[in-house]
């Protein structure tokens, strides 16, 4: 520190003045030995003699003049790189060693970027002997993580030309990466004394400025635990892309968060009410009368006092159940809401979810839900994001042609239509149409005419009188929202269904209003395209992920942003928030997942496992479990409390587009992708279940007609229809489960795979009710 204030000091005394410039300028000449400059620069500042003689004042200046000609030497000598980093690696191991594991964790970084840097500068043989030479020890002080690290610098072996720099997807990962690194403020300043030390070291000194973000601590050196070494498999699930330093991740998972669902929410109403009705009966007033009299009368015995009517099994098993289910809530833990989220809904939407809930399927292993697919016709390059209302009443979708449709499932915008041509024929306007309004047979939904489409040549199309209205020219149910500019890649909806969240290509997120069809406000902020949108379990805030590697959280009464979650090292591609409504969590292509506490904007979970670009995430019911998918087809399943990896799933064969947990408890985990099949898991080990159901195509059952409230059934079984570029069917599959023994399954185990006729699957989500919701377009075989 002494050396350090001197130095300070004597950078301070000094001041430059104009010939001082110029006398410094012409030492720097000097060094690199160009004559002929150092003479015409003599002639045109007319410097005599006199001036030529001040090497005493430029004395102070010698360390400059020494750095400013090591910059300019890098292109000539790219070996200062290398030099450089030889020399902090060996300061490095000379460290004392309650240093030495603070300051080794620079190492890593640090070589990253002097190699590409002796790249870039077309020195690959010198690069290629330096990552030889250091690529053990970097290993070595990965601890658990070396597996990840060798991995990385495998990787980093690739890019040996310039053009790989831009071409190279972990080059360019990692030339764009910034580190944080957290020591202590004695080794903090032993690292910055020797960065001084010499001016060779400039170089390095520039790359921790840009590249690594050191945060300094108080109070003595942090020990680095040493974390054993993972084996194989392990290594696979905790794959660390950038080899990041595990004692830095470890840091953050140690961060403490509150899991717990919010105090008074509806399912703790709803089980509430539950265990209220199953409270055992009042005996009868003559048995109370008896045990009163037996009570009374001591006389009799205690025999004669203690005999009670035992209740019947199945009483005590409902009381035995319930008593169970109050222990496990009981022990749950439950939190009190955040400022910024509401206290609770309005009366009549509780009231409605209360009802959805009080007539909610138990879905376990046992019994596994149905499944309602929607399917979009002539739509398979256009699809990009599709989502459900909560009431099962609108599906939502966003378009590559910059458009989102809002569909109503209720049916009631076409009974309307045919009302109004009825009316017409019977004013003898117009004749009758020339066909049934709609006719989709790619998925064998019935069509509303009550025929089974045949893949006859215009099917799923819709035949509109000529002689109709403007407003008939559209197809009925079909509402379609413009403003985006670009391609539409997300949309959600807020949990009263009355407002609409779209994510654009152009950067944009515009917020729509469901129930009249038009556009409210549009929030800008994003620099690159927005790939994710979501809404707030509760009250009006949502989330967006975006290209520009950060997530942001809006309200939808304020245009600004009000959070901006920055780390990731790569596009945020997909965006969730925490039943609680406390934390978001944020998926990126550095994959990596990470969960932000959305009061301080901080990290406090990041999780590491995936070996491919996320394409899904969700976050299990009662918060304790995050799930996410990815491009190579598998499913990686984290515990947020303990930070850890609980299950990798596999059975997938292409991108898995979409992840949905079972309401209530969250027994089952449905997963749909690219591969054209819904596959069902289990979270929990449960004992009495049937086997698993075989892999095979759903049959589909007739759908009825809705009513003009329509439950989540009736909503599933109504064929609605778009135009001819994106039209609408839906069917209804189950698959009966055989009768076999009763056996246990494990956690996370497969239960089932269904396979559609031909039809991808981007949309998956349980309905309050727990029926499968999925929405796919259809793509014709053999293309």
């Amino acid at each position: 520190k002494k050396d350090e204030l001197r130095h300070a000091r004597q950078i301070k005394s000094v001041t430059m003045k104009q010939a001082e410039w110029e006398q410094l300028i012409l030492c720097y000449l000097q060094e690199k030995g160009y004559k002929d400059a150092e003479q015409a620069f003599q002639r045109s500042c007319h410097l005599d003699d006199e001036e030529m003689a001040l090497t005493d004042r430029l004395s102070a200046y010698k360390g400059v003049v020494e750095q400013l000609v090591s910059h300019f030497n890098v292109e000539s000598e790219p070996s200062v790189y290398a030099e450089s980093f030889e020399r902090l690696s060996t300061w490095v191991d000379n460290a004392l060693d309650m240093y030495r594991g603070e300051l080794s964790r620079v190492l890593y970084p640090v070589f990253l970027h002097c190699y590409l840097r002796l790249v870039a500068n077309d020195a690959t043989p010198l690069a290629k002997n330096l990552l030889t030479k250091y690529k053990q020890r970097l290993c070595d002080i990965a601890g658990g993580l070396s597996r990840s690290r060798a991995e990385a610098l495998q990787a980093l072996q690739g890019v040996v030309i310039r053009q790989h720099l831009e071409t190279n997807q972990f080059a360019k990962q990692a030339s764009s990466m910034k580190t944080t690194i957290r020591m202590s403020s004695y080794a903090h300043g032993l690292l910055m004394q020797f960065l001084c030390s010499s001016p060779r070291m400039l170089q390095l000194a520039g790359i921790i400025n840009e590249h690594i973000n050191l945060e300094v601590t108080e109070g003595p050196p942090q020990p680095v635990v040493e974390e054993p070494e993972l084996g194989e498999a392990e290594a696979d699930d905790f794959s660390n892309p950038m080899g990041l330093e595990d004692a830095d991740v470890a840091f953050t998972n140690q961060q403490p968060v509150h899991l717990g669902l919010l105090k008074g929410n509806v399912e703790d109403q709803a089980f509430d009410k539950e265990a209220a009705s199953q409270a055992p009966p009042p005996l009868p007033p003559q048995e109370q009368g008896s045990d009163a009299e037996g009570d009374a009368d001591e006389e009799e015995g205690d025999a004669e006092k203690k005999k009670k009517k035992k209740l019947d099994p199945e009483t005590e098993r409902k009381l035995a159940a319930a008593e169970e289910k109050k222990r496990i809530q009981e022990t749950r833990e439950r939190v009190d809401p955040q400022p910024w989220v509401p206290q609770w809904l309005d009366t009549q939407l509780e009231q409605s979810w209360l009802t959805d809930i009080a007539n909610r399927a138990p879905v376990a292993p046992a019994s596994l839900p149905s499944c309602c697919l929607f399917t979009f016709v002539n739509a398979r390059q256009s699809l990009n994001c599709a989502t459900f209302s909560s009431n099962v009443t609108k599906l939502v979708a966003g378009f590559a042609d910059s458009s989102v449709r809002l569909y109503d499932l209720t049916g009631q915008q076409e009974q309307q239509r045919q009302q109004r041509r009825q009316a017409r024929v019977a004013r003898g306007e117009g004749a009758p149409g020339v066909a049934s309004d709609m006719q989709i047979d790619q998925e064998g939904a019935m069509a509303p005419g009550g025929t089974w489409g045949s893949g006859q040549q215009g099917a799923g199309q819709v035949h509109i009188d000529p002689d109709e209205d403007d407003e008939d020219d559209r197809p009925a149910g079909v509402t379609y929202l413009y403003g985006h500019t670009a391609p539409v890649y997300a949309v959600d909806m807020s949990h009263d269904s009355r407002l609409l969240l779209s994510g654009s290509g152009d950067g944009n997120v515009r917020l729509w209003s469901s129930e009249m069809g038009v556009g409210l406000a549009a929030f800008r902020g994003h620099m690159l395209p927005v790939w994710d949108v979501a809404a707030a379990p509760l009250g009006y805030h949502f989330a967006s992920a975006s290209a520009d590697r950060t997530a942001r959280v809006w309200a939808t009464d304020n245009v600004c942003t009000l959070r901006i979650f920055a780390g990731h090292q790569a596009d945020v591609d997909v965006v969730r928030w925490h039943p609680n409504c406390h934390y978001v969590a944020t998926a990126s292509s550095d994959r990596s997942v990470r969960l932000w506490d959305v009061g301080t904007g901080g990290c406090v979970r990041f999780l590491l496992g995936l070996r491919a670009a996320p394409t899904c995430m969700e976050i299990s019911p009662d918060g304790r479990q995050v799930a996410a998918g990815g491009e190579d087809g598998s499913i990686c399943v984290w515990d947020l409390g303990t930070s850890k990896r609980v299950a990798h799933l596999a059975g997938h064969t292409g991108p898995v587009w979409s992840l949905a947990y079972s309401k209530g408890d969250g027994a089952l985990l449905a997963s749909g992708g690219a591969d054209e099949t819904v596959q069902l898991w289990s979270t929990s080990g449960a004992a009495g279940i049937n086997p698993p159901t075989t892999s095979g195509t759903a049959t589909t059952s007739t759908p009825s007609a809705p009513a003009p409230q329509a439950t989540d059934a009736q909503a599933g079984s109504t064929a609605q229809q778009g135009n001819a570029d994106g039209a609408l069917g839906a069917s209804v599959g189950s698959t009966a489960v055989p009768a076999a023994a009763p056996r246990v399954v494990a956690h996370h185990a497969p239960l089932s795979k269904h396979h559609t006729k031909s039809s991808s699957v981007t949309r998956l989500q349980f309905s309050n009710r727990n029926l499968l919701l999925a929405a796919g377009s259809f793509r014709k075989s053999g293309k």
